[in-house]
């Protein structure tokens, strides 16, 4: 068995070398409940369809493969230094894929609130499901994997989300304004244990809410949208309002009391660091994420939830949500942004081509992704165009320039 692998991988790798080191990227599209049938159609310039298109995945992760342009899996022109792939006796190939995972997601409808485990906690959850045998595709099924998930989110429209948790004076401010039963028992308890410990004791259940408080803080929040005495009180009781209207009396609306609301313009970006609970709301994004589908959801979903677990895994501390202004550098005809990330598994920069010209130089695995507009990139040997929308995939170190009248993404693990 080893031999017959090790023949296959030989195979495969010779195709591959004969092909080039240049290759156009087939993404792996997501249709979920929170994407529609326009928006994410109509910025890949696809023809809309009859799904709810919510995600388009570039990667090797094994929920999303993309593949190139003939059909191979993206997965197999990896290199590594044993070469694209590595066999091993059992038979199986071991597979060596990339450490980052590129998305296009335009909700529609606001996710759920979640939240990504670390390293540490993703092992334990992954071990832990495989010995009670829950399968993979099963939809109770957490961790998928045994990775981390930071990921870096950068606006390609008007973007809004929840991120983090907000300060103590302004969620005491807000449940001030609703003047509920439940909102004055809340009051105490916080004063008495702190937010980030209350918050954790609604989620495992040791501070109870009822359906009728959750109510009750619906309705109360309809006088304060239209009446509240506070500009902050007010729009904040308008969100509620929103999420209410997509998940009547859910459990997440009371968390996005307590969560900093974000808004970002086309350009800026976000990073979400393990931990850190958060909701996309609205827009459409471009994601960077480390090679992982682990989330644990507490609210505003019709997914399986697991509130204890995210309680486990979650920072309820009150922190600023790391907003990324974008600083270009000017160079000639083109302009760079980088957007440091404080992980290794992957670098994010930007070029904005206005007929200038970019050469990129040790290309080993890295993805182009057109975001406006179209660029050509030219290995010398090979040339490729793309549009927006489109993905190229770097499979050798090599010099690469990269020309056009428009806006690409250069993903590269760090």
């Amino acid at each position: 068995a080893g031999q017959a692998s090790a023949e296959f991988s030989y195979l495969i790798t010779a195709k591959i070398k004969r092909m080039g080191k240049l290759f156009k990227v087939n993404g792996h599209p997501k249709y979920y409940a929170w994407g529609d049938k326009r928006t994410l159609y109509d910025f890949l310039g696809w023809h809309r369809g009859s799904e709810r298109f919510a995600e388009l995945w570039f990667g090797t992760h094994p929920k999303g493969q993309s593949s190139i342009s003939n059909g191979i899996p993206l997965i197999t022109m990896v290199s590594n230094p044993t070469g694209f792939m590595k066999p091993v006796s059992s038979g199986f190939l071991d597979y060596i894929g990339l450490p980052y995972l590129v998305k296009f997601l335009a909700p529609a409808v606001p996710l759920s609130v979640q939240v990504h485990p670390s390293k540490t906690q993703a092992m334990a959850g992954y071990s832990k499901e495989e010995m009670l045998h829950i399968p993979l595709n099963d939809p109770t099924r957490i961790f998928k994997d045994r990775n981390h998930k930071p990921e870096l989110l950068v606006a390609l429209s008007d973007w809004e989300a929840l991120v983090g948790i907000t300060s103590e004076t302004e969620v005491a401010e807000f449940l001030t304004a609703l003047d509920t039963r439940h909102a004055r028992v809340a009051l105490v308890d916080i004063e008495r244990i702190g937010l980030a410990e209350y918050l954790r004791s609604v989620l495992t259940g040791e501070v109870s809410i009822s359906a009728f408080a959750i109510a009750e803080t619906v309705a109360r929040c309809g006088e304060l949208a239209g009446s509240a005495v506070c500009d902050r009180v007010q729009k904040r009781a308008q969100l509620i309002l929103r999420l209410h209207q997509h998940f009547p009396n859910d459990i997440g609306l009371l968390l996005a009391l307590a969560m900093n609301h974000v808004k970002l313009s086309a350009g800026e970006a976000m990073f979400v660091p393990v931990g850190t609970l958060h909701a996309y709301l609205s827009g459409i994004g471009f994601e960077v994420m480390a090679s992982s589908d682990n989330v644990l959801r507490a609210g505003l979903t019709k997914k399986h939830v697991d509130p204890q677990g995210l309680a486990s895994c979650a920072n309820f501390h009150s922190e600023d949500p790391a907003i990324i202004t974008p600083v270009a550098q000017q160079l000639q005809g083109v302009s760079v942004v980088q957007y440091a990330v404080p992980v290794a598994d992957f670098g994010v920069e930007i070029f904005s081509f206005e007929g200038g010209q970019v050469a990129l130089t040790n290309t080993l695995n890295e993805l182009l992704v057109c975001l406006e507009g179209s660029v050509e990139i030219d290995t010398h040997v090979q040339n490729l165009c793309l549009q927006k929308g489109e993905v190229a995939f770097l499979t050798e170190n090599s010099r690469v320039l990269v020309t056009g009248e428009g806006k690409v993404a250069h993903v590269k693990g760090v």
